[in-house]
């Protein structure tokens, strides 16, 4: 979803407004969604989930969204909950044995008492360390290739794309999951194989130099081929 939104500018808006087949499949696509999206809403209503159901929105502030480094500034908190920052740290490293610890009434009562996480003082720095996640050593050749196909084939529809593509990953740092490598790769790989899509890059000299770009490292390649099926 997030590999589409980005590609929303780069999409031929007329042409698939026309085409029968395209809208037929866009509509498929839809109820194929819709219909996993129920099937597996209905498989997690049974009495067998019942305490995962109860325990995940709890545990997910702070084992994916920081939660865990906030309350820990706030000891009051805790203590009013009978919680230490080591019991907290359990819950961080995904060990949910203990049900006195795991405790969803609990956990919740102290995240209330925490507030919105996107209000915390780290919120934007968090959103900065999602866009300096883009020259992470791993990213950084990629990266940088589309950032040089960008300045040599620019269009509005590119900048359009990148604009959405930086504002996605300053907002997912607001909401405290910044630097998430693997999400990353399928939009980095978006960036770079747009700007072959334009028909200027069919110049030879234009096309030359971007599949030399674009095929540099093949560690690089066997990246993005490994990661195809998965996005």
């Amino acid at each position: 979803m997030l590999v589409l939104l980005l590609a929303l500018p780069l999409l031929p808006w007329a042409k698939l407004a026309k085409d029968r087949t395209a809208q037929v499949s866009t509509l498929a696509l839809l109820l194929a969604i819709g219909g996993a999206a129920l099937v597996d809403y209905q498989a997690y209503q049974g009495d067998d989930w019942r305490a995962f159901n109860a325990l995940n929105p709890a545990r997910a502030p702070i084992t994916d969204f920081g939660a865990d480094a906030e309350l820990k500034k706030h000891p009051e908190i805790l203590a009013r909950h009978g919680y230490t920052a080591n019991d907290i740290d359990w819950i961080r490293s995904w060990f949910f044995v203990d049900s006195k610890i795991a405790d969803p009434t609990s956990l919740n009562a102290m995240l209330i008492e925490l507030g919105p996480l996107p209000a915390q003082n780290n919120a934007i720095t968090n959103s900065w360390i999602g866009i300096k996640t883009f020259v992470h050593p791993v990213l950084l050749p990629f990266f940088l290739g589309a950032l040089v196909l960008l300045v040599v084939l620019p269009s509005r529809k590119l900048f359009a794309t990148w604009a959405l593509c930086l504002s996605a990953f300053f907002a997912l740092g607001l909401l405290g999951r910044p630097g998430v490598l693997h999400v990353y790769i399928p939009v980095i790989s978006l960036l770079l194989i747009a700007p072959l899509f334009d028909a200027r890059c069919q110049v030879p000299g234009v096309r030359c130099f971007a599949s030399a770009l674009c095929t540099r490292r093949s560690g690089g390649v066997c990246i993005f081929q490994h990661h195809g099926s998965f996005f």
